[in-house]
C-alpha cells in the first residue's frame, strides 16, 4: 500500500531535519503531546466504569473486592503506557489541496511516497502496526472486553478523530516508543514537489537522495479546476540503484556489494548484517562500508556485527572479513586472503618452473593458501603455501577413476580424503561420503 507524508521547506532547519531523516532512512514518531490535535487520546470510559463498579460491588458482597483491584491497576498502567507510544501520521493521498496548504507550506514543500508494507516489516524484531483513522462525531467508548487485547485500547486512543479531520484520509503507524525508527531505504518510492517549491530545494533533494531509484514528480494544476496532478520529471528519474550496494575504490574502480541478511534487536541495541562482495577490497574500504552501515542502517545500535563473504565462497566455510562496532569503536579483520597476500601467492604460482600437474588458490578463511600438484621425477608432491608464508609438502599416489585421475595421500587421512582433477583442471575434494570442495585452476 502506498502512503504519503507532506513536508514543508520554509524553515531551513526543519527542511534540513526532514532531508537528513530521508538520507539516514528513519522516520520520527512523536508522542501524543506533539500532535496538532489537542483532542488526541480522548475516549469515553463510562461503560468501563459502570462494568468495573458492578463487578466491584459483586466482589464486595463476597468480601473479595481486593481481588479485582489488580485489574483496575493494570488498566491504569495500560492507559499510562499508551502515552509513551509514537504516532507516525500519513495519508492515503498526495493530491489534497488542504494537506498541501497545511503541511507542505502552501506548496513550497514536498510530499514523500512510502511503501507501507516495507515500513512495517523492515525489522521483524520490532513491533509496529498500522490502521486507518476512524472519523466520528463522538469519541470512542471502551469497556472491559477491550482490556483483553491492549491493541484495542491503543487503537481507540490513537485511531479516532473528529469528523472535521476526515479530509486527511489518515493512516497511522504506531510504535511502542516515540522517537526515531529506521526502515529499509527502498520504502521511499517517490518525491512530489509542490507548485511553489524552489528549484534549488528540488535539486538538493535529488542530489542527496541519488542512486536510490526514487521517482521525482512535479505537482501541477489541472486547468479550470481546483485539482492537481503529478507529472514525472524524466531527467530526474534514476533507474540504477547504487546506494548501499556500490563502493568506489581508491583507483576509481567500483566494487558492488549486496546486503544478504540483516537483523536489528532494538532492546538489546544489537544488529547483525551479512554483505556479499563482488571483489576483494582493502581494510580502508571495508571500514568505509562499515561506517555507511552504522550511519545509514543501524543508527541506534551500540553493537554491530558485520560479516563479509565473497562471490563464489562456500556456505559454512567462514567469513572473508568481519567488522565490529562496540560502543562506537570499529574493528575490522580480514580472515581470508587479503589483496596483498593474494598477490604474494599469485607471484609464487607464476614463478613456478617445476613440472606442475595443476595449481590452485584456496580462499577458505583462516587456512587460505596456494596449492601445487607437482611431478618430481617418480614422485607426486602436493605443495601447500599458506597466507602467512608457511608451507607443507605431502606425497601423493594416483590411479584412474572413471577416466579421471584420482589422487590419494600416501599416508591415509582420518576421513579418507582424496581429490580428482577434472577435464577442465578443477580440483575436486572428496571425503568418504561426498564432494566437499572445488577449486578452479590457476592459469599463468
Amino acid at each position: 500500500m502506498k502512503v504519503y507524508k507532506y513536508r514543508g521547506s520554509d524553515d531551513r532547519k526543519i527542511f534540513e531535519r526532514d532531508l537528513f531523516s530521508l538520507e539516514k532512512n528513519y522516520f520520527w514518531a512523536p508522542d501524543f503531546n506533539s500532535l496538532n490535535d489537542p483532542c488526541e487520546t480522548t475516549i469515553n470510559k463510562d461503560n468501563y466504569l459502570k462494568q468495573s463498579n458492578f463487578i466491584l460491588s459483586f466482589f464486595a458482597r463476597k468480601n473479595k473486592s481486593t481481588k479485582f483491584q489488580p485489574v483496575i491497576e493494570a488498566v491504569k498502567d495500560l492507559l499510562e503506557f499508551t502515552k509513551k507510544i509514537g504516532i507516525f501520521s500519513l495519508s492515503k493521498t498526495f493530491k489534497d489541496e488542504l494537506l498541501w496548504a497545511h503541511y507542505a507550506n502552501s506548496h513550497k514543500g514536498f510530499c514523500i511516497e512510502y511503501d507501507l508494507d516495507i515500513l512495517l516489516n523492515t525489522y521483524q524484531s520490532i513491533n509496529l502496526y498500522s490502521f486507518p483513522v476512524i472519523y466520528k462525531k463522538e469519541p470512542p467508548s471502551i469497556d472491559l472486553k477491550d482490556i483483553i487485547n491492549p491493541k484495542n485500547i491503543i487503537q481507540k486512543m490513537s485511531g479516532y478523530k473528529s469528523l472535521r479531520w476526515k479530509y486527511e484520509e489518515e493512516i497511522r503507524v504506531i510504535t511502542e516508543n516515540y522517537g526515531e525508527h529506521s526502515y529499509d531505504f527502498i520504502a521511499v518510492k517517490s518525491i512530489y514537489f509542490g507548485l511553489r517549491m524552489l528549484e534549488k530545494d528540488k535539486l538538493e533533494i535529488k542530489n542527496r537522495l541519488k542512486g536510490r531509484g526514487i521517482n521525482f514528480y512535479q505537482m501541477e494544476r489541472i486547468p479550470k479546476t481546483y485539482k492537481f496532478e503529478s507529472v514525472l520529471i524524466p531527467n530526474m528519474k534514476e533507474n540504477n540503484i547504487t546506494y548501499l550496494c556500490q563502493i568506489q575504490k581508491a583507483n576509481k574502480e567500483k566494487v558492488n556489494y549486496k546486503i544478504v541478511e540483516k537483523n536489528y534487536f532494538k532492546y538489546k541495541e544489537k544488529a547483525t548484517i551479512t554483505i556479499l562482495l563482488s571483489d576483494k577490497i582493502n581494510i580502508t574500504e571495508l571500514n568505509s562500508i562499515a561506517e555507511i552501515i552504522k550511519n545509514d542502517i543501524f543508527r541506534q545500535a551500540n553493537k554491530i556485527f558485520i560479516s563479509y563473504i565473497l562471490e563464489g565462497s562456500l556456505k559454512g566455510e567462514g567469513y572473508w572479513a568481519t567488522s565490529r562496532y562496540l560502543d562506537n569503536k570499529l574493528n575490522t579483520t580480514i580472515q581470508g586472503l587479503s589483496l596483498e597476500q593474494e598477490k604474494t601467492l599469485i607471484k609464487g604460482l607464476k614463478n613456478e618452473t617445476r613440472d606442475a600437474i595443476g595449481m590452485w588458490i584456496d580462499e577458505t578463511p583462516h587456512v587460505s593458501c596456494s596449492m601445487k600438484l607437482l611431478q618430481l621425477n617418480d614422485e607426486i608432491i602436493l605443495e601447500t603455501i599458506y597466507f602467512d608464508g608457511s608451507k607443507s609438502s605431502e606425497k601423493m599416489k594416483s590411479k584412474l577413476l572413471n577416466n579421471k585421475k584420482r589422487y590419494d595421500y600416501l599416508e591415509t587421512k582420518k576421513h579418507n580424503e582424496y581429490f580428482v582433477i577434472d577435464e577442465n583442471g578443477f580440483l575436486n575434494f572428496y571425503s568418504e561420503k561426498d564432494l566437499f570442495r572445488t577449486l578452479k585452476p590457476f592459469n599463468k
